[in-house]
């Protein structure tokens, strides 16, 4: 029930990260590049978010925020330090997304960089350090655009309409 685990080819050797026992299922967001936190984005009766190192087992919970019913899509930034993710009302008369960004190592409150009424986002990946993109889904019109964000909030530029499909390594 969605564990992760590492094939090696070459030996034919699996290597557990997550068991499937967890039963974490869709809570199971994403893993870090160099394969050592995930991001976990909900659970059987908790609501936060939370990073676990895989090395220690040892997890990082970060404080559920205003609006904060549901969460979800997260990615971590290319150095693994920061972590982007969604947060929802998961109210459909009176919806409201917001994409948040924090330290993995919980050195800092969780921040919202942006919010859209009526609507919901999904974080597409980090295109650096410093900037990720998301696509903004709008539940009135249908509208769907990319957005690229800086990681501190200062910059919230529309790059593209349509929604963002995947990164070409």
């Amino acid at each position: 029930y969605n564990g992760l685990y590492i094939f090696n080819p070459l030996n034919n050797s699996i290597r557990t990260l997550v068991d499937d026992q967890e039963r974490l299922g869709i809570c199971l967001s994403s893993i870090s590049d160099d394969l050592t936190k995930i991001a976990i984005v909900c659970g059987a009766e908790e609501r936060n978010v939370r990073v676990r190192n895989l090395d220690t087992g040892i997890e990082t919970n970060y404080p559920v925020l205003e609006d904060q019913t549901i969460a979800g899509s997260a990615r971590f930034s290319p150095s693994g330090e920061w972590l982007a993710y969604v947060i929802q009302r998961a109210d459909p008369e009176h919806e409201l997304g917001k994409i948040v960004v924090v330290p993995v190592d919980g050195s800092q409150p969780p921040r919202v960089l942006t919010t859209v009424n009526d609507g919901s986002f999904n974080v597409a990946g980090w295109v650096s350090e410093d900037y990720l993109l998301v696509t903004q889904s709008d539940m009135n019109s249908s509208a769907v655009k990319v957005l690229k964000l800086s990681r501190e909030g200062s910059e919230v530029l529309q790059i593209a309409d349509g929604r963002f499909m995947d990164f070409i390594p």
